[in-house]
């Protein structure tokens, strides 16, 4: 069993997911295991669920983001794997959390999405990347979008992960 316990890098431009900034896809970070202490709770570990490594898809923007600006605005990206993820364990869609970096000053902002789960089987993922621009503000306690979500899509990226390739599909 091949465990995915590496760093991919590559720099890949997707253009501007809001007017006047720069989307850099960056790489594929290696971001644990689904049942270690940090996501197993995530995961929805439990006895007998197998456990696979976890991944996260690094990016920049530039200029840098300052979130009072981007309340309500956001990159969304879901993932699909080949062969996918089995269903007597693990949900069709594959849910995302965002890290992103908010230092005063800075030119660029540097942040990931994710952790996504990649058992040794998987050949190649396909993460889909889109923005949203909220006209209100959901409750930050709440974790469903906006009612007014206004979904508008950036493109596809394609990692083939045998081949160790990359390619970005814009929308």
């Amino acid at each position: 069993m091949k465990d995915f316990d590496f760093d991919f890098d590559f720099d890949i431009d997707c253009g501007q997911p809001f007017p006047g900034y720069r989307l850099i896809l960056t790489g594929l970070s290696a971001d644990g295991l689904s049942n270690d202490g940090i996501h197993a709770d995530f995961t929805g570990h439990a006895q007998g669920k197998p456990v696979h490594s976890m991944m996260s898809v690094t990016y920049r923007v530039t200029p840098a983001l300052v979130d009072a600006t981007f309340d309500g605005c956001d990159i969304e990206v879901s993932a699909r794997l080949d062969p996918p993820l089995d269903p007597n364990w693990w949900p069709g869609k594959v849910e995302m959390t965002e890290e992103r970096e908010d230092i005063p000053g800075a030119i660029e902002t540097h942040g990931a999405r994710g952790p996504f789960v990649v058992p040794a089987e998987t050949r190649r993922i396909e993460l889909a990347f889109g923005t949203y621009v909220a006209t209100k503000v959901s409750n930050l306690v709440d974790p469903e979008p906006p009612s007014d979500h206004v979904p508008h899509p950036l493109g596809q990226l394609v990692i083939d992960l045998s081949e160790q390739t990359v390619a970005w599909h814009p929308a």
